[in-house]
């Protein structure tokens, strides 16, 4: 009995730090938010999925152009039987053969870059959504600071009012005034209960775990302070598209020459048992043979892959042009919303203490209720307008940071599943074994790293 107590002591223990990490706030900055985005998100886990399986392709293409055997047999009257042919296919005597392991090998580089390009932009939105939910909630606080100040605004009008001292149209104006205030405190809760719950299911976190989102505050980037032909040529050379675009025009060049060496069906080396001869198949006589299948769709199939590769070409031309328009707009918005953070920050200054000046004229009798209203209003406007501005320049600089793989998104490395060299084997054992090492690739700790 003694023995069992220590036990049960602790299993509570581990029961209790498990209850407790599930109970536990989570506490959220972009570090976090990446690491949750990269590990748990079930789109990038789809994507990890899509590499997988192309690596499998590159393995099927591979053992392909191993020399795969045919063994015919007769089967006498006896309990035996006797060997009728022996053919051996010679796939790698295929030039086609060797242009499909070229496809499938740059397809599924061109797959890693898609699963790069898919942790890339599901982290840009997921941080942006980050940096928009901390201006809601710093800009609930506003709402609800007007909303207290009008209830005690109106809480000592309602009293003025028992007592004769002012009209009801007074009093109806500042109640309404606060029910109105408090409706759009009502409408940001919605809002952001709303965009939690877009967090969690990207971050898979469970229902009764409370979410918190630090304060942060994204860094400027260098991009800032250049032109703007500088950044748009540096963030196409950097762009994982462009590269992306370079597997896939290699893979439609690859099929283009499959395309045109496909006539050559197939290569055999093989042996038959002859009528004249009972010993059955003699090694000594093996025989190679040379199928050419030539076919009309020959012609059209190259032109097709021809206009995949230009294609592929203006692609990239439009790519070039597309982050060309985004580095443009980018940069001219972030030095307009510059200008527009300062401004904001100048009128909320100045709102206060005209708020002050209007409340002890107030207090004077020098001016009407509806006169204060009004300016307590436009203090939350410009507070309001200022909150806007900044979430504004963090998601600019967020779309700068995303373009030129700066800041957070440098921690992100996509997926580096490649094989490793052995230098201490002989070139042609190197490449034999090449052909099934792929299969031994653990994508899963490659494409899935812990961050």
């Amino acid at each position: 009995m003694n023995s069992v107590k220590p036990l049960i002591i602790i299993l509570c223990f581990f029961v209790s730090k498990m209850v407790l990490a599930e109970t536990t706030p989570l506490h959220l900055n972009p570090e976090i938010l990446r690491k949750y985005i990269l590990e748990e998100n079930s789109s990038i886990l789809l994507g990890m999925n899509a590499v997988r399986q192309a690596k499998h392709r590159v393995s099927i293409a591979r053992a392909q152009l191993l020399p795969n055997l045919n063994i015919g047999t007769v089967i006498s009257s006896g309990p035996t039987f006797a060997l009728a042919a022996v053919e051996m296919l010679l796939s790698f005597l295929m030039p086609a053969k060797w242009f499909n392991v070229g496809v499938s090998k740059n397809l599924f580089e061109a797959e890693k870059i898609s699963y790069y390009l898919l942790q890339l932009n599901q982290y840009a939105s997921a941080f942006a959504l980050y940096q928009t939910i901390r201006g809601d909630i710093a800009l609930r606080d506003v709402l609800y600071n007007h909303y207290q100040d009008l209830s005690l605004i109106t809480s000592v009008l309602a009293r003025q009012y028992s007592l004769g001292m002012i009209s009801l149209e007074n009093l109806a104006h500042a109640t309404s005034q606060t029910k109105m205030a408090e409706l759009r405190v009502s409408q940001m809760d919605q809002l952001l209960a709303e965009e939690t719950a877009a967090v969690r299911n990207l971050i898979g976190a469970s229902l009764d775990r409370e979410i918190i989102f630090d304060e942060f505050e994204v860094a400027p980037s260098a991009a800032e302070d250049e032109t703007i032909e500088v950044v748009a040529a540096e963030a196409f050379a950097l762009s994982p598209e462009n590269t992306q675009l370079d597997f896939l025009m290699k893979a439609s060049k690859f099929g283009k020459w499959k395309q045109l060496f496909g006539f050559i069906g197939g290569a055999t080396l093989g042996s038959r048992m002859s009528s004249a001869s009972s010993s059955g198949v003699s090694f000594a006589n093996m025989t190679s043979n040379v199928s050419i299948n030539l076919g009309l769709e020959m012609i059209p199939g190259y032109s097709l892959s021809n206009d995949n590769i230009e294609q592929i070409k203006l692609q990239k031309l439009a790519l070039f042009h597309d982050l060309t328009q985004i580095i443009e707009g980018s940069l001219k918005a972030v030095a307009q919303v510059k200008d527009q953070l300062e401004l904001a920050s100048l009128a909320e200054s100045n709102m206060k203490k005209v708020y002050e000046i209007k409340k002890t004229k107030y207090d004077l009798g020098m001016i009407s209720i509806m006169t204060l209203l009004q300016t307590r209003f436009q203090v939350t406007e410009s507070r309001a307008a200022k909150i806007k501005a900044q979430v504004e320049l963090d998601n600019l600089r967020i779309s700068l940071h995303r373009q030129m793989l700066t800041d957070q998104f440098q921690e992100i490395h996509g997926c580096h599943a490649q094989m490793p060299v052995d230098q201490k084997k002989t070139a042609f054992v190197r490449w034999l074994l090449k052909l099934f090492r792929h299969i031994r690739l653990d994508v899963d700790k490659l494409c899935r790293p812990t961050v």
